[in-house]
Parts: C-alpha cells; sequence; structure tokens
C-alpha cells in the first residue's frame, strides 16, 4: 500500500472517530472503570501506551470487563472476518472449523470493530494486494475460540488484538514486537500466565503472578506468532485475505529457460525410473521442464520427487572439510565419517545477530565458522578414544536449548513452528526432540552482499524499505545451486554422553552422530553443555528455489520408524521414535472427544481419570501443557519445585496422510542398499514433494505471486495464480512431517473426532514469508550471542 495513503487514512479516522476519545492519561489505572460504550460503538477504549506499559494487567481487566461478555454477533458495529473471503455480517453459524492454528481450538470466530471495518473494506477494496498495512489507531479484533464440537453448547475463551497508538514496551532487533497492539488471552474467566498453567501449589491452587503472562506483549502466547504477517498489520486473516485472493507486486520475468543438462525435454532419469537411479554428490539444477508442459500430473509429480531424492543424495553426501557447502571430491556416499554437505551450511546465528547493534557480515566470510561456545570446550577437552575420534571427525554439532522465557515461534532448537509454547515434542523414551536450521551459500551471498543480514536492516517481515525482495534461483545464485534452506529433526538415541552397545546397535537405522547440548547463559545462571552419545536424524526439510519452480521446492523426509503408517497396524517388533502402541489398550486410550475438548493443549489431572499422565500421553498429535520449557530451562526459572510432571510426559503421534512417492522411495532405498549395505539413509523415506503449478506467466515467464488457494488456475476476479501440487480431488495436497509439525492437525466435528493434516508448507509459507521464507523472522528470535570474526 503507498504510505501516503496509509497515512492519510489514519489520520482521517483518528480524527473522525478518536478525537475525543484518545486523551493524555496518567500511567495509573482510572480511579473507577471506564464505561463501555465504545464497545456498542465499534470504538476504541480510551487507553493509554504509557498506562498500559506501567501496568498491562490493570488494562487487559478494563478491557475484558467489556470485551468479555459482549454480543458480537448481533452488533450491527462489529463484523465477522474470514479468509479468503473477508468481511460478513448477520451470520447465522459465526463459528469456523479452525485449520491451523492449534491453539485458537477447534472452531473460532474472529470479529472486528467499526473502526478497523473501514480500514479493512478500504484494502479489500484494492485491485492489488499493498505492500504493508497499517490500521488505524483503536482497532480492536476479537477472536472466539471453541473447544468443542460446534453443537455443543459452550462459552467461548477470547484473545483480543486492541491498537493502542505506540504501545510498544519491547522492540527487538529495532522492530516494535507485535507492532502498537495491546494482545491478551482470558480462557473462560482466568488472564493465564506460564506458571499458572504447568504449576499449583501445595493445596493443589494455580500459582499467581507468572513470568509469562498472557496479557501486554505475550510473546509466548500471541506476539511470535502473529509477527510473520507483519506486513499484514499483525493480521492472520488479513494476511489470508489479501495473499491469496490478490496478485502483489510483481517479480522477476526471464528469457525462456531450461536446465544444462535437460534441454530435449524430460527423460527417463528425470522421473527416476528403473536403471536410472545411481549415487551422485551433483545436486539436480532443476526439474528438467516448466511443469506446465507435462500433461501427465502423475508423471509431473514423479519428475519432482525423483528432483528431491537426487537433492537428498546430494545434499547427505559427504562435506568438503576445506570449503562449507561442497561435496568431498573423492569420498564416496558413506557416512563412516564426516559432516553431510547440509550440515556444513550456515546456521541463522551465524548470519543474524540482531542483538548486536553494529553487527555485518560480508560474503567472503562463508567459510568462517563460529566458535564453540566456552561452555562445551571442556567437554569436548575431556573425551578420549572412540568419542574424542568421532568429534575430530567432523565440525562440532552444537544442538541448542531455548533458555528464554520468550518462545520462539519458528521452527528452532526445541519448539515446532507456531505451535505456541507447548510446541515442545518428546519422544517415546522421553527425551526431548531438537531442530537446526540451516541455508546454502547462495543464499548467504544474496543476503550479506546487500546488508539485508545487517542490524537495522530488516524486520520480521524481511528488509526494511525493499521492494520486490526475491532470493536467487539456479540461473542467478552465486553456484547456481539456487536458493536451500533445510531444517532438521535430531532425537537422542543414548541415555548418556557414553552410548551402550545395545544402543550403538539401534543407532546402525540412523544417520547418527555425537552432539553438544548447549543452553546459553542467562542472567546470572552460566552456559550449559553436555554430551549427547549419538543424535539421531528423525526429520529432513529441504526446500530449494530454481527457475522452473520460483515458489520453491519443498521436499520433506523422515525415518521409516517415527510412526506407523497412515490408517495401519504398527509393524510388530519395530520400536516407534512417536508412536505408544500401548495407546491402543482400552487402560491407556482416552476418547478423541474427549482428548480434542482440551484444547491447545491436555493438562493431565490426578483428579480426572481420563487425564491422568499415562492417558493425556496418549491423545494423539496434540500437545502436553507440562511439556513447555523442559530441563534445565525449567529449573533456572524456578519451575521444577511446582511442576506437577516429575519427568517430561511422552508425545505420542500418528500419520495422518499416506506416504506419497512409494515407487521412487522404492528405487532409491535399493540404490543405497546396493551401495553400502548398511547405509542408515536406506531407512529414509520422502513423506512428500510440494511445488507450484503455474509458477510463470507461460508467454512472459513472469513468476506469478498468487495462490489459487483451491480454485482452478484462476482465481474469482481473472487473475492468474498458481496451483499448490500434488491435489487430492479439489484440494491441494496436506502435508505434515510428524516430526516438525507434529501439532498441525484440526479436529473435524465428527463423532470420533477425526484428525487431518493442516494444509502444508507452501500455504503458510506463502502466506506469510518472505519470498516464502521464514529466516527474517527466524533472526529476529535467535538467543545465541556471537561476536564478528
Amino acid at each position: 500500500m503507498d504510505r501516503k495513503f496509509v497515512m492519510m487514512a489514519r489520520l482521517t479516522l483518528a480524527v473522525s472517530l478518536f478525537g475525543v476519545v484518545f486523551v493524555a492519561m496518567s500511567a495509573a489505572p482510572p480511579s473507577e472503570p471506564d464505561n463501555c460504550d465504545w464497545v456498542a460503538a465499534g470504538k476504541g477504549p480510551s487507553l493509554s501506551a504509557a498506562q498500559c506499559t506501567a501496568d498491562a494487567k490493570s488494562c487487559a481487566v478494563e478491557l475484558n470487563r467489556c470485551l468479555g461478555g459482549f454480543n458480537y454477533a448481533d452488533s450491527d458495529k462489529w463484523w465477522l472476518f474470514t479468509a479468503p473471503e473477508g468481511l460478513r455480517q448477520n451470520v447465522a453459524a459465526p463459528r469456523h472449523v479452525n485449520h491451523q492454528t492449534p491453539q485458537h481450538g477447534r472452531y473460532l470466530s474472529v470479529y472486528v470493530n467499526e473502526t478497523a471495518r473501514d480500514a479493512l473494506q478500504e484494502i479489500l477494496d484494492m485491485p492489488v494486494a499493498p505492500e504493508d498495512v497499517d490500521l488505524p489507531d483503536g482497532s480492536v479484533i476479537a477472536k472466539l475460540n471453541y473447544t468443542g464440537p460446534e453443537s455443543q453448547p459452550e462459552p467461548p475463551w477470547l484473545t483480543v488484538m486492541a491498537k493502542i497508538d505506540g504501545y510498544c514496551p519491547e522492540t527487538v532487533g529495532g522492530t516494535c514486537n507485535g507492532g502498537d497492539w495491546f494482545y491478551y488471552l482470558n480462557r473462560f474467566g482466568n488472564f493465564l500466565s506460564f506458571e499458572e498453567l504447568i504449576g499449583v501449589t501445595e493445596s493443589g491452587a494455580p500459582i499467581e503472578g507468572g513470568r509469562v503472562p498472557a496479557f501486554g506483549k505475550p510473546s509466548a502466547f500471541c506476539t511470535d506468532c502473529h509477527n510473520p504477517v507483519e506486513k499484514a498489520d499483525f493480521l492472520w486473516s488479513l494476511g489470508a485475505a489479501l495473499w491469496k485472493t490478490k496478485p502483489v507486486v510483481k517479480r522477476e520475468a526471464s528469457a525462456s529457460y531450461q536446465p544444462a543438462d535437460a534441454v530435449g525435454g524430460i527423460t527417463p532419469a528425470d522421473l527416476c525410473a528403473p536403471g536410472t537411479v545411481s549415487p551422485s554428490p551433483r545436486l539436480p539444477p532443476d526439474v528438467a521442464v516448466p511443469p506446465s508442459q507435462i500433461q501427465n500430473p502423475v508423471e509431473a509429480q514423479r519428475m519432482f520427487d525423483c528432483f528431491s531424492w537426487r537433492s537428498f543424495v546430494a545434499l547427505n553426501w559427504t562435506a568438503d572439510p576445506r570449503q562449507r557447502g561442497q561435496p568431498a571430491p573423492t569420498l564416496y556416499f558413506t557416512v563412516k565419517s564426516g559432516e553431510r554437505v547440509w550440515e556444513s551450511y550456515k546456521e541463522t546465528f551465524e548470519v543474524f545477530q540482531p542483538g548486536d547493534p553494529d553487527w555485518t557480515v560480508k560474503p567472503d566470510q562463508w567459510n568462517e565458522r563460529a566458535a564453540i561456545p566456552e561452555a562445551c570446550k571442556s567437554v569436548i577437552d575431556g573425551l578420549s578414544g572412540d568419542a574424542l575420534d568421532a568429534f575430530q571427525s567432523r565440525a562440532p554439532k552444537a544442538l541448542q536449548m531455548v533458555s528464554k522465557t520468550r518462545a520462539n515461534q519458528v521452527l528452532n532448537e526445541t519448539h515446532q513452528a507456531f505451535g505456541n509454547q507447548f510446541n515442545i515434542l518428546i519422544d517415546q523414551e522421553g527425551r526431548l526432540v531438537r531442530y537446526e536450521v540451516r541455508f546454502n551459500q547462495d543464499e548467504f551471498q544474496y543476503l550479506s552482499e546487500n546488508g539485508f543480514a545487517d542490524t537495522g536492516a530488516y524486520s520480521y517481515a524481511g528488509p526494511k524499505n525493499v521492494k520486490d525482495f526475491s532470493f536467487p534461483t539456479n540461473r542467478t545464485g552465486l553456484t547456481r545451486a539456487g536458493s536451500i534452506e533445510i531444517k532438521a529433526a535430531w532425537r537422542e538415541l543414548c541415555a548418556g554422553p557414553v552410548c551402550t552397545a545395545a544402543e550403538e546397535k539401534a543407532a546402525k537405522r540412523y544417520y547418527a552422530v555425537p552432539a553438544l547440548k548447549y543452553v546459553p547463559g542467562s542472567g546470572k545462571r552460566p552456559a550449559q553443555c553436555s554430551l549427547i552419545g549419538k543424535a539421531g536424524l528423525i526429520g529432513l526439510h529441504m526446500v530449494r528455489k530454481t527457475e522452473n519452480a520460483p515458489q520453491w521446492i519443498w521436499s520433506t523426509f523422515e525415518h521409516i520408524d517415527n510412526v506407523p503408517p497412515a490408517n495401519q497396524a504398527p509393524t510388530p517388533g519395530v520400536d516407534y521414535t512417536l508412536y505408544n502402541p500401548q495407546c491402543d489398550l482400552p487402560d491407556f486410550k482416552p476418547s478423541q472427544q474427549a482428548c480434542a475438548s482440551q484444547r491447545p493443549g491436555i493438562l493431565p489431572s490426578n483428579k480426572r481419570p481420563d487425564f491422568s499422565s499415562k492417558r493425556a500421553e496418549c491423545c494423539a498429535n496434540l500437545q502436553l501443557m507440562e511439556n513447555a520449557f523442559p530441563e534445565p530451562v525449567k529449573t533456572a526459572l524456578g519451575l521444577a519445585a511446582t511442576s506437577k510432571a516429575k519427568k517430561l510426559l511422552r508425545n505420542h503421534v500418528t500419520r495422518l496422510d499416506p506416504i506419497g512417492p512409494t515407487f521412487v522411495n522404492s528405487e532409491f532405498a535399493r540404490m543405497i542398499r546396493s551401495v553400502e549395505s548398511d547405509n542408515p539413509f536406506q531407512y529414509y523415506v520422502l513423506v512428500n514433494t510440494q511445488w507450484a503449478r503455474g509458477a510463470r506467466n507461460p508467454n512472459t515467464r513472469e513468476v506469478r505471486t498468487l495462490s489459487c488457494a483451491q480454485r482452478d488456475f484462476v482465481d474469482r476476479d481473472g487473475a492468474p495464480c498458481y496451483t499448490i501440487m500434488p491435489r487430492n480431488g479439489a484440494d491441494s495436497l496436506r502435508l505434515r512431517n510428524t516430526t516438525m509439525e507434529t501439532f498441525q492437525v484440526s479436529i473435524d466435528d465428527g463423532p470420533d473426532a477425526k484428525h487431518f493434516s493442516s494444509a502444508g508448507c507452501m500455504n503458510c509459507h506463502g502466506d506469510a514469508g518472505t519470498d516464502f521464507s521464514f529466516v527474517f523472522l527466524d533472526a529476529q528470535e535467535i538467543s545465541t550471542p556471537i561476536k564478528a570474526n
């Protein structure tokens, strides 16, 4: 949106609607509560930024006094806001199924006041989506959340965003965390805080005065999840309404193009036909032809699945220790020594340091590595024998644990993406699943040479004051690989720093490496470091931007021992990482309806037989509240003594969608066994590959930025769009990696409360990412300070 238009609209609305409402107030709360006429009038509250900064809870209480019991559906000043349809009024059934956000219950209704409605309507009427949005002060968004079935009468619990001019008690990297919005969450009459959810007194009463309150700027509850849609003024519904239904700024066009080794069209090798699969350290440059040229959708999908597997082999080749991101030229596809190519890519914290105001990074720093944390040096110095040899054969891997009370919402070292502070995954051994995020040299080069990684040059939504931001493809990048981002999930295979003989034997089915568990220091608490005897790879996301796939190619892999196949009984004798066969037994299995009614997370209770710890652990694919902030963070926060849980509760996980490319998976498993009979990569499968059909205008080669959002190749306004593939009937396939999108499930309203996966990678990244990437959001929330070399 033109910045002048935004400011004029904001000024006009502020003058006409709030000229006498926003008056100077003292920091102390009013001695007598204000009346609630402003709610009925569709206006904003008479609360100042200074007041709410000084006493956020009093502001939350005052807001909820007026908003908590209001009848939004019967008001002509409040409008229902649904995505992508926009604004609606006088709706008979206001609840809508919640497809994407488990923390808001099974159903929800989003209402906006008249102030927000007037501004939103102007934005939604624009033929092209604006660059960014700035709603006027006094806008209020009220979300009614329902945990039970649509037919079940129940009081909703409320989450609210109220825009108060200048309300910004916290900045991150020079950006206001969560905008000018005041957020709060009130569940069934209580303002929740972190300790109130997991801690009790000796008498069993909730602890008061938690460290992470659900009001003000509650990072763990609200703002970190809303930050990806900063350009939509932190409103997910608006982001979906805009960027799924309207074209945005046009991106690069290019001349007619095909990869150098694919001239002449698609070949059997591009489809991984029998006899054409062989190990190679060379990344495939691109899919062979623009997918729109392939009429057979099965053949097109196989081309992308073949691309995914060939990329998997190349990226899991032994890395060259002299050059980050490159395969070792003299080593074969073996796991006997050395790190993988993708493991030598840069981690986010090596490139972004928002806590350092003078931070900059240069292209010639690609080969530099961050120093081993001081707390870990003594651990390595104490190694000897085989353990020391294992560390000396590769760059040490330090898997970090979040040490702050703020729960980052983009996939990081302990938390999964967009699942609030309870999105920690615990395997069936009771151990924490950890993550790492990396990107390649082409992406690093683009960020560093343009100054996009300099502190102060970016916000959650990407580089400031930069239009047409576009990561390089395999045609424009430094190495001609295209931008590549990697997310990996790891489990602890050994109980201690030294693996037993039985653990070593079990570890042979995994790509397994020794690793360090590093917890950065916080306040007076020093940093901590310990050794994981073997960390086993259980999940791997690989996303890559190419000329024929400018919306990126989304490939996700898992270990076959994570969970049983969808809709199948567990295989006898398999020790599943995330699935508990006992949960099928009557003594353990709670009803799906009972589990669903407890969303956004299960809180075990000895007073409720259905939710004792053993039954809570069998609520499939749902978050367990008592796992929030695991040890040693829990101890550092002073929570261990009050938590009801003696240990972390295990998550029971099921696969909801069949694994797609069975033929290509079989071909590569056969090939890997033929190369090395005990190579553990034979036990990994491609879950599926997402890609965009209609990615470019076939005449101009211009990149299409509009998702068809379950429509066929033209949207309702006639604007060209791309379709997310593969499709299951009329809908794009729901894609979920059980290790990294464990809790991204929706629950239907049938008698069995059946689970189904959320919409998948491209939907979320296309809505809120910067050129489909969340690297800038992750950059704002990293917690590991380093010094420039």
